[in-house]
């Protein structure tokens, strides 16, 4: 388990120095010995600690106020003797943040992803369902018992369970100069574009709507402005992990949005911005691809976007090997870019 959580570290982080701290006895992993793990650490010049253990602990008590604000403890924890909060809350700092898997089992989180100061991480499974070629909105709704009380949930990776294996993925995002600072707002931006997304998808439920699409276009503008950066990943002279993390699916959907509302100019913007944040993302290349298709008129410069449509569908389709879900939307974009299929 360390060994594979020390090696997601590296993968995202490849020259990033991993220090190893023991926390377990002849009896197994204990709260003290994390206990003294940390307090190496808040000693130590590392710059990220990563835990992905941690004691199970009642969700509730994350909204109970904590007794003494210099030496945070919850109330009702289940070993305030070693409570591992105060530990993790007195080896962050300006220049350290401690991340933290926030459990797997139902009913509980753990501690210290729970303190204050501590980014507790877990996952978020991908909900996307294409349409036409094209992506619906990601429905920004926790999905694991535990999502509500993480500080941040990715999405999990195909074949990977378990917020222990969350918490490194951050940790290695953050060696790589995530700006812990620019969260917070990043956060509120993907809060509003998660509300965007929920109508954007009841949207299209219900089928077209002016008003309505208004409505939800608004509701991603308010986010974008939110956003930190955006003019300048919009310009397409910035790129920061933050930026790729946070701000990839309010890209992505809200280009899905303008595409709807028939702003193909829009759309193209804020899906190209997507590609460059994330190259790799089989999403944000089929949405482009669409938008291109739909775009596209007769003649030479038709072909050409639907050419290039056909090689943003040829790339998710790589991306998601096995999955069927573009197929269709390929074959049109090879028909009118005059290409043979195969």
């Amino acid at each position: 388990h360390g060994t594979v959580v020390a090696l997601l570290v590296l993968t995202i982080a490849p020259d990033a120095a991993i220090d190893l701290y023991p926390v377990a006895g002849p009896a197994g992993i204990t709260p003290q010995g994390i206990v003294a793990a940390l307090d190496s650490v808040s000693h130590s010049p590392a710059d990220v600690a990563c835990l992905s253990l941690g004691t199970r602990s009642p969700p509730e008590i994350r909204t109970t106020p904590v007794i003494d604000a210099a030496l945070p403890v919850y109330p009702d924890c289940p070993l305030p003797e070693t409570c591992l909060c105060r530990a993790a809350v007195a080896a962050t700092g300006p220049d350290r943040a401690v991340i933290a898997a926030i459990g797997n089992a139902r009913n509980s989180v753990y501690c210290p992803a729970i303190a204050p100061g501590v980014a507790g991480i877990g996952f978020l499974l991908d909900r996307r369902v294409v349409t036409n070629g094209a992506e619906t909105a990601w429905l920004a709704q926790p999905d694991f018992p535990q999502s509500p009380d993480a500080v941040f949930n990715i999405m999990q990776p195909a074949d990977v369970l378990g917020s222990s294996f969350a918490a490194p993925l951050i940790a290695g995002a953050v060696a790589l100069g995530l700006d812990l600072a620019a969260i917070p707002a990043m956060l509120a931006a993907v809060q509003s574009g998660g509300d965007a997304d929920s109508l954007l998808a009841l949207a299209q439920e219900t089928g077209p709507d002016p008003a309505f699409d208004a409505l939800v276009i608004a509701r991603y503008e308010a986010a974008f402005a939110a956003f930190p950066h955006m003019a300048l990943a919009l310009g397409g002279a910035h790129w920061c992990i933050g930026c790729a993390l946070f701000g990839l699916n309010l890209f992505i959907n809200g280009g899905m949005a303008f595409n709807r509302a028939g702003d193909l100019d829009r759309a193209e913007t804020l899906l190209r911005t997507a590609r460059r944040l994330s190259p790799a993302d089989p999403h944000a290349a089929a949405n482009l691809g669409r938008v291109l298709l739909n775009r596209a008129g007769a003649g030479a410069a038709g072909r050409a976007q639907a050419a290039e449509a056909l090689q943003l569908y040829d790339h998710a389709i790589a991306a998601r090997p096995g999955y069927r879900g573009y197929d269709a939307a390929r074959a049109e974009a090879a028909e009118r870019a005059g290409a043979s299929l195969t």
